[in-house]
């Protein structure tokens, strides 16, 4: 049987250390996002490319562990209300592991996948889902 994901539903995600938690988009979300990269990839506008990556980013992104600040403290995301802060997208783009954090929240545009794949195919390395947050059944 088919299971239905909704906004309310999260997703956990392990890449290296790091444990994101995300959220599935909304279709105004991915038509937006799915509108950028496809500019950027015709037009090899890498602005609009990077802005799809970084938007993918901001809508998706609930929770994330893993992760000190400099003062050895666990970071802590901050929300402008349910998407990211800017200063928080800046953060977490210097992280050593954002190529993968912006292909698993992008490919989030096409649906919640089983496994996370590159443009070939091939399972993203280092990159585990460790839990489907969905309903057994709608009520």
């Amino acid at each position: 049987m088919a299971k239905i994901w909704r906004r309310s539903d999260r997703l956990k995600v392990k890449i290296g250390e790091v444990v994101l938690t995300l959220a599935p988009l909304n279709n105004h979300e991915k038509s937006e996002i799915a509108s950028l990269m496809a500019k950027g990839t015709i037009n090899q506008d890498f602005n609009a490319l990077r802005s799809g990556s970084i938007l993918s980013v901001k809508y998706s992104v609930k929770s994330i562990s893993g992760v000190l600040d400099q003062d050895d403290k666990p970071y802590e995301l901050k929300f402008e209300g349910e998407y990211l802060t800017e200063e928080c997208l800046n953060d977490l783009f210097n992280l050593g592991i954002t190529k993968q954090i912006t292909q698993v929240c992008a490919a989030l545009v096409k649906n919640v996948p089983d496994e996370f794949t590159d443009d070939k195919g091939n399972k993203l390395e280092g990159v585990e889902i460790l839990k489907k947050d969905v309903p057994e059944k709608n009520v």
